[in-house]
């Protein structure tokens, strides 16, 4: 049995790249990260931006895990106190 190759239709796109396609694309993302991973320039600010959010996160996260702890302390503190005189 002989297998004909239809021609692709004018105007429609083929729904699935081909495995040759995927890994033509891998190849030059991979090569892309390679030579702009790694310069040695300066940090952008989009670097610094990224820096200053993993910064947040750290800090937003370690508020959170030791807030509640925190928030018992001061008020054992707070009733240990004598009350203010008028």
């Amino acid at each position: 049995m002989r297998t004909v190759s239809m021609p692709h239709r004018p105007g429609r796109h083929n729904r699935l790249p081909t495995q040759k396609g995927i890994t033509k694309m891998l190849d030059m993302l991979k090569t892309y990260i390679d030579t702009n991973w790694y310069r040695e320039e300066g940090a952008t600010a989009v670097e610094y931006g990224i820096l200053v959010a993993l910064i947040a996160v750290v800090i937003i996260a370690a508020v959170t895990l030791v807030g509640g702890g925190l928030d018992s302390l001061f008020r054992e503190v707070a009733e240990e106190l004598p009350a203010p005189q008028a």
